[in-house]
């Protein structure tokens, strides 16, 4: 949803800086967010995971503004395109497994991750001294809704799949809602 959104609002100049916050939320989320759900100190884990390589490459290839050919672009970008169905698929499948959608943890879940997400990135944007577009997307992606790769770190790290299956969903639903007024305030 980030991307799509980052684009509509801000034109390219949003797209390039959804890209690398995107990068480094990712970088975050299999370092700090395994070390946290993995429970058991083992930084080992993090360097398992092609993740952390590819994001290492990626960046290092745009660095040096290197040209993939396109021979070997094409199906990358494809593979790129079905991770998101996949994990929505599992997505679906674990919200399936569960007897009904965890509301009352869940709930609190997204709203924690929405406006939870939106003040702690008020704080940072104010704290770095953000203007302009950089502010703005920095902004919007605090109000995200949670994203369907917390699920699948959940289920892969056995830490309450339900409950973050139950999250993503609760708070895609509430943020049809609270999107157009993060954009009202930021705009």
């Amino acid at each position: 949803m980030g991307f799509p959104l980052a684009l509509f609002a801000f034109g390219e100049a949003g797209m390039q800086r959804a890209t690398l916050m995107f990068v480094i939320l990712t970088l975050l989320q299999y370092s700090l967010g395994i070390y946290i759900l993995n429970g058991r100190g083992n930084w080992a884990e993090i360097f398992r995971l092609p993740l952390i390589y590819a994001a290492i490459i990626g960046i290092s290839i745009n660095l040096a503004q290197l040209r993939i050919p396109e021979l070997l672009l094409q199906p990358i970008t494809m593979l790129g395109q079905a991770t998101i169905p996949i994990m929505l698929i599992s997505l679906g499948y674990r919200l399936h497994a569960v007897e009904s959608l965890q509301l009352g943890h869940a709930l609190g879940g997204a709203l924690l991750r929405i406006f939870g997400g939106f003040a702690a990135a008020n704080i940072a944007v104010n704290l770095i001294g953000a203007e302009g577009v950089n502010r703005q997307v920095l902004l919007r992606y605090g109000a995200l809704p949670a994203a369907v790769v917390n699920f699948v770190l959940t289920e892969k790290y056995r830490q309450d799949p339900g409950l973050a299956a139950s999250i993503v969903v609760i708070s895609t639903l509430i943020s049809v809602l609270t999107i157009p007024i993060v954009f009202w305030l930021i705009l």
